[in-house]
């Protein structure tokens, strides 16, 4: 009996004991939010020569929710969405401390761009097309990331005309790109990285290269397709190696890593420092560890997390239909988006779906990477 009581006396101590660590473990995290909110992001190095799991930047994927399921799953660095420099500078940054982040709104209210103090190695990508606008904004926001990165990749039309994008990398465009970049290495203490493309002429490519790593830069990442490649088309990922032979910073690959065995293929083919993941983790946020999560589940956590985070429910809308794009028969999202007018609605369709829809990890692994009918269409 006096066994039996001691023993259940020291299981009540260590349940107390467990309980004050929990208790004093969530106080310290708490406080340390609440100090990164009101003091901001202290500076801090990103390892990308450790070979890292880089979420690449996706215009209206990328909201808050997106990047901390992906990190949840195993992204060691989470970009944001491209953010044009003269829209983030319009914002008012504000404290939400019933979400416990920071926003940045602007005048209809609306958040342009939030940050969590749990998100790890966050960058803020920015479109810009001259180094007065990148330092006002890099400083504007500056409580808010973890490092910096210039889109010198997108080829859209608005960002070409804005004088941003590819447009950085035309010849006639270098000492403007050198001045962007050498203005923020010299006025920030985070990391600055950039983001390029493949010219047509890899002499070209390695002149620009030089360029760019004399700046200081901290890291490149390399979109291995050239300008006017589409997505769908493969990627040149067989390049990279000449510029990693003449790189003195860290290299990123970027280019069809569609499942987590292709992060250290890519990594092997290409011998650079780390990899960037696009629509792989699109079409499913779970790439970054081996075992892969049903769509359907990543789908409704996707949702929830939106609601819980006030995003608007037409970027959830676009986004779950980039994430459903290559299984319209399978998940045929895309017939029923255009009617949905609440979350509610969301919920009931990945409901339906989870009970009628029975996958394994190997399935959803194979079936998530393109074929070469898709990728060329």
């Amino acid at each position: 009996t006096n066994k039996n009581s001691l023993c259940t006396m020291t299981k009540k101590v260590s349940s107390l004991i467990n309980t004050d660590t929990t208790q004093e473990s969530h106080q310290n995290s708490n406080q340390k939010n609440s100090t990164i909110l009101s003091e901001g992001r202290p500076p801090i190095k990103i390892p990308y020569e450790n070979h890292l799991k880089v979420l690449a930047p996706m215009v209206r994927v990328n909201k808050l929710p997106f990047r901390m399921m992906c990190q949840e799953y195993g992204a060691d660095v989470v970009f944001s969405e491209e953010l044009i420099d003269r829209a983030l500078l319009a914002c008012k940054r504000t404290v939400n401390h019933q979400l416990g982040l920071a926003e940045y709104l602007n005048k209809k209210g609306e958040a342009v761009f939030q940050s969590h103090p749990d998100e790890r190695n966050l960058v803020l990508q920015i479109g810009t097309p001259n180094s007065e606008l990148a330092l006002k904004v890099a400083k504007h926001v500056y409580m808010d990331y973890d490092a910096i990165d210039l889109n010198c990749g997108c080829p859209k039309n608005f960002s070409i005309k804005g004088q941003m994008g590819v447009s950085l990398l035309k010849p006639d465009s270098r000492e403007r790109l050198k001045d962007i970049l050498s203005t923020l290495v010299r006025n920030l203490d985070k990391p600055v990285t950039v983001k390029i493309r493949l010219l047509e002429k890899m002499s070209d490519t390695l002149d620009l290269v030089r360029m760019i790593q004399d700046t200081g830069v901290s890291a490149i990442t390399v979109h291995a397709r050239h300008i006017d490649q589409r997505p769908r088309e493969p990627a040149h990922l067989d390049q990279l190696p000449l510029i990693k032979q003449i790189a003195t910073v860290p290299i990123i690959a970027n280019g069809d890593c569609f499942a987590y065995t292709d992060f250290d293929k890519i990594l092997e083919q290409t011998k650079c420092d780390s990899v960037m993941i696009a629509r792989g983790a699109l079409y499913n946020a779970s790439i970054f560890q081996p075992d892969v999560v049903a769509p359907c589940n990543i789908a409704k956590e996707w949702i929830q997390r939106s609601q819980e985070y006030n995003c608007k429910i037409s970027h959830v809308k676009y986004s779950v239909r980039r994430m459903f794009e290559q299984h319209p028969k399978k998940y045929p999202f895309n017939a029923l988006a255009f009617k949905l007018e609440n979350w509610q609605q969301f919920e009931e369709i990945f409901n339906n779906w989870e009970v009628k829809i029975q996958e394994n990890a190997d399935t959803t692994a194979s079936n998530d990477r393109p074929t070469k009918k898709q990728r060329l269409s």
